[in-house]
């Protein structure tokens, strides 16, 4: 029998709670259809999207792709995956990411508190 969607989304939650200690909240706008699964909130002001789609299907419908360009117009990248570990890895990587600029921003905020 073939893999659901949550199946995937699901283990990944868990992951990303346990690893992180971060919530990935589930979006579901009110009256709005076509938003990713999942929404994280990392350092630095960073948002992390992710769209789940079953094994076999590696892409968003339509509705969901002009979404992800509209969310796009704003800096804002949403992951499409049928896969936990690519989901995993580049979960990872935006973790990093917003930590290591989070770091830069304090440093640079000590730096300017100095000078004052």
């Amino acid at each position: 029998m073939a893999k659901l969607e949550y199946e995937i989304e699901d283990p990944w939650c868990q992951w990303v709670e346990d690893e992180f200690d971060l919530i990935p909240l589930k979006l579901t706008p009110e009256g709005r259809r076509g938003y990713p699964d999942r929404m994280v909130f990392l350092p630095s002001g960073r948002v992390f999207l992710v769209e789940f789609k079953r094994p076999g299907v590696n892409k968003a419908r339509k509705l969901q792709q002009w979404v992800h360009e509209e969310l796009g117009k704003l800096d804002h990248v949403v992951l499409v995956t049928n896969k936990i570990e690519e989901a995993k890895a580049a979960f990872k990587t935006a973790y990093e990411k917003a930590c290591e600029e989070r770091k830069r921003n304090l440093a640079a905020r000590r730096t300017t508190a100095r000078k004052r």
